[in-house]
């Protein structure tokens, strides 16, 4: 059997009042050479509490293979990163929180399937693991 490996897919939430340089240099990092993941999405600055957008990022968020979060100095208390963080545990999205080396930002509400990360490489290296593809 010969296996095949591809990127892992991401969709991506930060808070975007305060955090839209970390998440440029995401963006940055996924269209390098050689990067380990693809953003397929990111927060919508819509109104996360109406129907259209709750449907539109579920769809989003479930077509992706992870969910990162940036853990920025106030992601905790924006509502809308927390709707999403509530959309990707609805999808059972493992999700990924990244800090900057030197900060200790609140995380999200740790669920089973979540964990924090440096800002580095090798966080980069563990968390964006290639999925396998099985020849069938």
């Amino acid at each position: 059997m010969i296996m095949n490996y591809r990127k892992p897919t991401v969709f991506i939430s930060y808070d975007i009042e305060n955090d839209s340089d970390l998440k440029d240099a995401l963006l940055e990092e996924s269209e390098k050479p050689g990067s380990l993941f693809e953003v397929h999405g990111i927060s919508n600055a819509g109104d996360h509490t109406s129907e259209k957008w709750t449907i539109d990022t579920r769809s989003k968020i479930d077509a992706a293979d992870k969910h990162v979060v940036i853990l920025g100095t106030s992601t905790y208390s924006d509502p809308r990163v927390a709707r999403e963080v509530g959309l990707g545990m609805e999808c059972n999205k493992l999700l990924l929180q990244f800090r900057i080396p030197g900060t200790n930002p609140k995380p999200m509400p740790l669920q089973k399937w979540n964990y924090v990360y440096m800002w580095e490489e090798k966080a980069f290296i563990q968390a964006f693991r290639p999925i396998e593809l099985l020849d069938h």
